[in-house]
């Protein structure tokens, strides 16, 4: 009986991780991103799901949300080109883009130079 629980266990992991293993792990270590969506649910605009390099997560296309979150922290809003957000603070410069969690969700992530 424990083999077959045991075995049935194995196939569904391997099912799901075939099935959505690209999803669950497209943004590395997907226990940040889990943590971020919660507290997205939990009434939360912006979450910070990593930090090297910098990482938000927010509804999508919310880019208002993020920006206001940026303001909030000191970081002006200066452009956006596209996709890509530009926040200026003093004269430092940072370098946002975005790109789609899933159709629900959009990640925000701090362009290296």
């Amino acid at each position: 009986m424990k083999k077959q629980a045991l075995l049935a266990v194995l196939v569904v992991g391997v099912l799901f991780f075939s099935l959505f293993g690209k999803l669950v792990f497209q943004e590395g270590n997907p226990v940040p991103v889990v943590i971020g969506l919660i507290q997205l649910a939990n009434g939360n605009g912006v979450a910070q799901i990593d930090k090297k390099p910098e990482k938000y997560i927010v509804a999508a296309n919310d880019y208002m949300t993020f920006i206001e979150h940026k303001e909030k922290n000191g970081w002006a809003f200066h452009q956006q080109i596209g996709e890509t957000f530009i926040f200026k603070k003093d004269d430092q410069e940072r370098v946002f883009s975005s790109h789609m969690f899933t159709e629900n969700y959009t990640v925000m992530m701090l362009n290296n130079k």
